[in-house]
């Protein structure tokens, strides 16, 4: 089915530039970075209400729905949607609020702000949709105070502005932005990344992997028809379901004006395997700028939900839906890093393969310079590149990234050797990252990085600003990475480290409350090496407030203390409708 833009202007693809194997590609800074500033504009013909959509902390979708009437003035800031505070922080498990009572409890208010057009939706043609930040509201003696909206429309930044200009727009988005809203703290990350040294522009590329379930008459759910990796049947047996949620995603994400962002291919991923569970499916969007890329993946989750239950199924996100198969359900986060000023890509040849390969080449081809030639190697391997510093940061805080990337009561399970999840080795001395490691956490491509052990249970907001903020570390110390994993992290398989049939069966949320302490120990421990306490870490608190990180811990406590006693079968039935 052709997707039906209503943009105009620059349409949809980008064009990229043909290079060779060799060549490293250019990306121009200024499309490395997210213009987030809303068109507002008349809304699409015929469209009568807009949903204004926003991510909580625990990750998940929830939306306010408004007249078309009153859009004009929601989306200037004349009018705003006002939210309580406490839906920034709502538990997964039940609508309850936790964290400091002051920053997320029941008193006070915030606007929700839409910071991109009204977009149509592709399977309710006379709704739209708006992704929204969570803004302070003025003080009321204040009056006709509009919140901040970022650049004004058109505006583009110039090559030559101050830094303190910078300085000023990342003070301007603390002060404007609720201490809480994920989204801003991911913007927060691009304008750190722009002031680092060199100043950078990150790019992230995300795979969506689900399961479809259809309810049945008694209310319980029944997967898809199992299958194998890729396998051509299974994909056949769903086309059409699966060619309308591709659809809905194209055309979501081109009404909403992310233009890098697009499928680039979807098929059947590796699940419990034909005969013994249910077939994984999985959507790759193309990379884009960190905020464009975090909202392409919150708009894919909607579309994919939304249609899917049109055609009679529940698309399930969860990481572990269906017990102890293989595999489980995961997000793996694609990033780069590109130069601002260049539009080099700092992640391109990481572990030195093809730069050593040319100057071998240019050794033999010029053989009166090979005494400069050998001096560049050495120069060359003796400092890190900022790309390997790059990976190395991130490699050095696999298991503190745990805490925002993997975070959820299912998603231990899905960490774990032999299910193409990127699990963490078990000896934290271990090398986490690989060239082309499949089940490295960290998987060192010739021009990105992949980051495995990431599932939907995560705001992706956070995980790409946790991942940029790790990253960043890496660059100011000039990290190297170590040697690469070889193989798995370990060599025992899943079935032959399950625990013996006369043991008792482990509390789920007790095994879920031991992974997220382990996380927050790593945390802590990256924190600490700035010499303080978890609330002096530069590397964190450049770009996440206190208040989202202190409200985050008390949330996945607060969500597992609700499970306690729980089986694992009543949290999978709790959660999987909600991710």
């Amino acid at each position: 089915m052709p997707v039906k833009r209503e943009r105009g202007g620059g349409g949809g693809s980008r064009k990229r530039r043909a290079t060779t194997e060799d060549e490293q590609p250019i990306v121009k800074a200024e499309a490395a970075t997210a213009a987030s500033t809303p068109s507002v504009s008349s809304l699409p013909a015929g469209v009568t209400a807009v949903r204004l959509l926003w991510t909580d902390l625990a990750g998940l979708r929830r939306c306010r729905v408004i007249p078309a009437s009153r859009w004009p003035g929601v989306a200037c800031g004349s009018s705003p949607v006002r939210l309580a505070r406490a839906c920034a922080a709502l538990q997964s498990t039940v609508d309850a609020c936790c964290g400091e009572a002051e920053i997320s409890g029941v008193v006070g208010d915030v606007s929700l702000f839409p910071v991109r057009p009204a977009a149509r939706l592709p399977w309710c043609g006379a709704h739209a949709v708006a992704l929204c930040e969570l803004r302070k509201l003025p003080d009321p003696e204040e009056e006709g105070v509009e919140g901040w909206r970022g650049e004004e429309e058109g505006e583009e930044r110039r090559e030559d502005e101050d830094p303190k200009e910078e300085e000023e727009q990342r003070r301007r988005l603390v002060q404007e932005c609720f201490s809480l809203c994920a989204r801003g703290t991911a913007r927060r990350a691009e304008l750190v990344a722009a002031r680092a040294s060199p100043p950078m522009a990150f790019r992230f590329g995300f795979e969506t992997e689900f399961k479809l379930s259809r309810r049945n008459k008694e209310g319980s759910g029944e997967f898809a028809d199992p299958g194998s990796y890729c396998h051509s049947a299974v994909l056949d047996a769903h086309l059409e379901l699966l060619d309308a949620i591709v659809s809905a995603v194209d055309q979501l994400l081109c009404n909403a004006g992310i233009d890098d962002a697009r499928v680039e291919q979807w098929h059947v991923e590796a699940g419990d395997g034909a005969g013994s569970g249910s077939a994984v499916f999985e959507v790759v969007t193309s990379h884009a700028a960190l905020v464009d890329a975090c909202d392409a993946l919150v708009l894919t989750r909607e579309a994919i939900s939304q249609v899917a239950r049109r055609g009679g199924f529940d698309a399930i996100f969860l990481p572990k839906p269906d017990g102890d198969g293989a595999a489980g359900l995961g997000c793996h986060a694609h990033f780069s890093a590109y130069r601002k000023e260049t539009g080099e890509n700092l992640t391109f040849d990481v572990t030195g393969k093809w730069r050593r390969r040319r100057l071998a080449e240019k050794a033999a081809a010029v053989a009166e310079s090979l005494a400069t030639v050998m001096a560049e190697a050495t120069a060359a391997a003796a400092e890190p590149t900022v790309g390997e510093s790059l990976a190395a940061g991130v490699c050095s805080r696999v298991r503190a990234l745990l805490f925002f990337t993997a975070c959820g009561p299912t998603s231990h399970l899905r960490l774990k050797p032999n299910c193409w999840s990127g699990a963490p080795s078990a000896d934290p001395r271990a090398s986490d990252w690989g060239p082309a490691n499949k089940e490295a956490p960290l998987r060192v491509l010739r021009d990105r990085c992949e980051f495995k052990p990431a599932d939907a249970t995560a705001n992706p907001y956070l995980a790409a600003a946790a991942l940029v903020s790790a990253a960043l570390a890496g660059v100011a110390r000039g990290e190297r990475l170590p040697p690469p994993r070889k193989a798995t992290a370990t060599t025992t398989s899943p079935s032959s480290s399950a625990p013996a049939a006369s043991a008792p069966p482990p509390s789920a949320a007790d095994e879920a409350e031991a992974a997220l302490r382990r996380a927050e120990a790593a945390l802590g421990e990256w924190a600490s090496a700035d010499g303080g306490g978890l609330f002096s870490s530069r590397d964190l608190f450049s770009i996440f407030t206190q208040e989202a990180i202190s409200t985050l811990i008390a949330l996945r406590h607060a969500d597992l203390e609700a499970m306690r006693g729980w089986s694992y079968e009543k949290i999978r039935e709790r959660l999987s409708l909600l991710y």
